[in-house]
């Protein structure tokens, strides 16, 4: 109990480390944390500002949002909810990818664009499947611009322990889904309540741990569980950006109602 209010994780599986917290989605793991360490809300805002979480990304397309982020607690278990992305937090699907981002480059983001074509230095169009050289003398070139950088505020250790987590997490059953053979993708799925109706299932991710090339995210409204409804779409863009198959028995799971 924290004030009136019984908190419990959705399974039973004992006490658990951050190594396993983050695999078994243990809710109570988090709860703790935030309880016995102090983790105010005010803290939590801080923190989550750090990640680029509460402003808005710039991305060049209209409408976007920059969410919510509390700074001030209503009522006592503000901060546990929070902890755990409940409450009054509201993010987007850009933020998100930002945040991923961040702990797959260790430690920064850039900040993304809505792409046309690249290009390589010899000016060869790199979405050309023929690599065929153009001249790009009208268009407007983009170098690549930092939005977030937390290698000077959280140590690459902390930043470490979540990768190797987040790997753990692709190795279990909870993202069977998201799973694409001979690649070692991290990630986690989500399940966000709704007061209006059915949660929404998150996913986001990253591979290849040892080296990204690609961060995922995928968010499926009103659908229920992450691992069920999220992680199959992320699946699949995974598999089209490797070039892998996957069985569409395997993903039909994500559209059940």
């Amino acid at each position: 109990y924290i004030g009136n209010r019984f908190f419990r994780c959705h399974s039973v599986h004992g006490s658990v480390s951050i190594r396993e917290a983050l695999p078994k989605s243990c809710n109570s793991f988090f709860y703790n944390v935030a309880y016995r360490t102090g983790l105010t809300v005010p803290l939590l805002h801080k923190y989550a500002k750090m990640f680029g979480l509460g402003d808005k990304t710039g991305i060049d397309l209209p409408g976007e949002k920059k969410g919510n982020i509390p700074e001030k607690s209503r009522y006592s278990t503000d901060n546990v909810n929070m902890v755990i992305g409940q409450g009054a937090v509201l993010v987007t699907p850009i933020q998100m990818a930002n945040v991923i981002s961040v702990i797959a480059n260790r430690g920064f983001s850039y900040k993304p664009h809505f792409v046309d074509y690249s290009k390589s230095p010899q000016k060869r169009d790199l979405s050309d499947k023929n690599g065929t050289e153009d001249s790009y003398e009208n268009s407007e070139i983009t170098k690549p611009e930092i939005l977030v950088d937390i290698r000077d505020k959280v140590p690459i250790e902390v930043i470490d322990l979540i990768r190797d987590s987040l790997l753990n997490v692709a190795k279990t059953g909870l993202c069977k889904y998201a799973k694409i053979r001979d690649i070692n993708i991290c990630g986690k799925t989500g399940t966000a309540q709704n007061p209006h109706g059915k949660a929404h299932a998150w996913y986001i991710g990253f591979a290849p741990y040892e080296n990204p090339r690609i961060v995922v995210v995928a968010l499926v409204e009103n659908s229920g569980l992450g691992s069920e409804n999220a992680a199959p779409v992320a699946g699949q863009m995974f598999a089209h950006y490797f070039k892998r198959e996957v069985k569409l028995e395997d993903t039909t799971v994500a559209f059940k109602r």
